[in-house]
């Protein structure tokens, strides 16, 4: 059976909150719909069109410092690596919308990487060429020897 809320089951927040609660032009003012607007901005004017999804995925990306996250966790060689363990890692979220089903072969993300603002996505200046199935098997290998459960748990910290 479907239970109808009304408006007066909803709590709102007491004493001065409660103008800020009410009016929708406050919501604008938060820093996720900041960050994404002032990418997209960024975006419109660099010769790559990026989808908004990959701006919201970026933005999430910088606001948790994951590329710095995982390039501490990781332990990775700067002279044999290309790339830093973190940008391999955010390129892989990223694989994740790039294709229909989800599913992007390591040897193929060079190619679904084409065409995409590489500078705007990661921060860096980086061509499609630098990903290779190589670097993420050495990111793999690594991320094996922690333990999936050792990566979430300082993940939680």
């Amino acid at each position: 059976m479907l239970y109808l809320i009304s408006i007066m089951d909803i709590q709102p927040p007491v004493g001065s909150h409660m103008q800020r609660w009410l009016n929708p032009r406050y919501r604008q003012g938060q820093d996720f719909y900041n960050g994404v607007a002032n990418l997209e901005k960024v975006s419109s004017q660099r010769p790559f069109i990026t989808p908004t999804l990959f701006l919201v995925i970026k933005h999430y990306a910088d606001r948790f410092n994951l590329v710095e996250y995982f390039n501490r966790i990781i332990i990775w060689d700067e002279k044999q690596w290309k790339l830093s363990p973190g940008i391999l890692v955010l390129s892989l979220i990223y694989c994740c919308f790039l294709s229909e089903d989800g599913k992007v072969p390591l040897y193929k993300i060079s190619e679904y990487l084409r065409g995409l603002d590489l500078f705007l996505l990661f921060g860096q200046p980086l061509r499609a060429e630098d990903f290779n199935d190589d670097l993420y098997a050495n990111l793999l290998d690594q991320l094996g020897k922690m333990g999936s459960m050792n990566i979430l748990g300082k993940i939680v910290e």
